[in-house]
């Protein structure tokens, strides 16, 4: 059975520190660029929007 859990954080220098602390439980992690997150939800907008208007 797969665990999903998302935890949107602002941790600024210290997120990698805390990724790889997490990482080393045999989680997996991804680290995104706060200033990227405006222009990925956009991204997925459109694409689901495109998806469902097929």
């Amino acid at each position: 059975m797969a665990i999903s859990l998302t935890i949107n954080r602002s941790i600024g220098s210290q997120s990698f520190r805390i990724a790889k602390s997490i990482l080393n439980k045999g989680v997996q992690v991804i680290v995104l660029n706060p200033g990227d997150l405006a222009t990925i939800y956009q991204s997925l907008k459109k694409l689901i929007k495109k998806i469902h208007l097929k």
